[in-house]
């Protein structure tokens, strides 16, 4: 799956976040949303985690990847996938 995938997903959870919370916020937003993954990568590195997600649809990718952006053009559907995206754990 290449990092530019459109079915697909990528998010960091920075060193210091719990992962846990992450991967239950994710779940719960695509339990909620009626949302099925294909593939759930997990990598780990010095500077925390990076998950990559693949979808059914492309639809359903930038659904997630707007719910799970920090970046100011939060909720810009006509953007590609970006690269790692910090995930926000606070709400």
């Amino acid at each position: 799956m290449p990092l530019n995938d459109p079915l697909a997903a990528v998010v960091r959870v920075p060193h210091g976040d719990p992962l846990g919370d992450a991967m239950k916020r994710i779940r719960i937003w695509l339990d909620g949303e009626k949302i099925q993954t294909t593939t759930f990568y997990t990598m780990a590195d010095a500077r925390g985690f990076t998950l990559k997600i693949g979808f059914l649809s492309a639809l359903d990718a930038d659904r997630f990847r707007r719910q799970f952006s920090d970046h100011p053009d939060k909720g810009a559907s006509s953007r590609p996938p970006a690269p790692a995206e910090r995930i926000g754990l606070s709400r």
